[in-house]
């Protein structure tokens, strides 16, 4: 769509037809130009923000190809219109004021809309239905890797525990890291009572895995997924991670989709597992690493801040949370 040009006149006291409507063409739509900027987390939590706030308003959505579209079964929605930006208001802590009223209506949305997910809860039906994998991404996982987590080998359903070990570019900033210690204090304290436990552990470094023999771990890989080293086209991902790829961090959606189906999650700081608990219909529990008491607390996905806000440098005292100094890759 063109949107009609601007006249030459001044328009200072009022608007001339022509402004008129292009004003009120503007104002049907809400654009997010950056969406592909970003990576698969977040861009998640942006696709939902534009959505929610133009089911809210009424508004026609429009993105960039992003690689949701190769993996979700949405629609494209093309961007035909060019808006001016508006720009998500953020605290001196980095948490974002907001969700906006109506200010962002007929811009373009610059900023990630991590708002307090009581903005969505009562969206969350909508939004697990609009972000569902195409088919095609799903049979691939479900005749394998579904299958052999959801039902041990004695064919006994069991109770699913996920956990995220969050590294790649954390260990600064709000980006803690959370300990593989945390994590082992807490299955010490709870695997008892769960019914048939099985662990499933995603992470960007596997090489953590072998610090969870004690619990017989599941991985993407040895639940059956045949990882793709090859770049997703229009993910975005880390320089060092494309200059040394690793398949499990090229072919991230199996982590991020076995998440999703685990009843119960511990989860670092990080938004990639976030998205995973709010996007999973088999959820149960949901407990987050804390770092001012160094233990995991329960959270409601739906009714908190996907991410905390305390400073790792602020506890450089507690071991393993913050690097010395950032890699040579940063």
């Amino acid at each position: 769509m063109n949107l009609p040009r601007r006249c030459d006149n001044t328009c200072q006291r009022e608007l001339c037809k022509q402004c008129s409507e292009r004003t009120e063409t503007v104002q049907q739509y809400i654009t997010m130009s950056t969406l592909n900027k970003h990576r698969w987390a977040n861009a998640l939590f942006q696709y939902m923000f534009v959505h929610i706030y133009g089911k809210s308003h009424n508004l026609l959505v429009q993105t960039p190809p992003w690689v949701g579209e190769q993996l979700l079964n949405i629609e494209p929605s093309p961007m035909t219109v060019k808006l001016l930006p508006f720009y998500e208001r953020l605290r001196s802590t980095g948490q974002p004021y907001g969700p906006p009223v109506t200010e962002a209506i007929g811009h373009d949305f610059y900023g990630y809309g991590q708002y307090h997910t009581s903005y969505y809860q009562p969206y969350r039906k909508f939004i697990q239905d609009l972000l569902q994998p195409k088919p095609a991404v799903e049979d691939r996982l479900s005749d394998t890797a579904i299958g052999r987590l959801v039902f041990r080998s004695i064919g006994i359903m069991g109770d699913i525990i996920g956990i995220h070990l969050r590294r790649g570019d954390y260990g600064r900033l709000i980006h803690y890291i959370t300990p593989v210690q945390w994590y082992l204090d807490w299955l010490e304290k709870n695997w008892e009572r769960f019914e048939y436990p099985v662990l499933f552990i995603a992470s960007e470094d596997r090489s953590l895995v072998d610090q969870f023999a004690k619990y017989n771990p599941r991985t993407a890989e040895s639940l059956g997924v045949d990882l793709r080293a090859e770049p997703l086209p229009t993910a975005t991902y880390l320089d060092h991670d494309l200059e040394h790829p690793q398949p499990h961090l090229m072919d991230f959606f199996p982590d991020w989709y076995l998440l999703a189906h685990c009843q119960y999650l511990l989860i670092p700081n990080s938004t990639f597992s976030f998205t995973a608990a709010m996007l999973s219909r088999r959820l149960k529990r949901c407990y987050r690493s804390d770092l001012p008491t160094q233990q995991f607390h329960e959270i409601d996905v739906w009714n908190t801040t996907p991410l905390s806000y305390d400073m790792a440098e602020n506890y450089k005292h507690v071991p393993g949370v913050c690097l010395e100094r950032n890699p040579p890759h940063w």
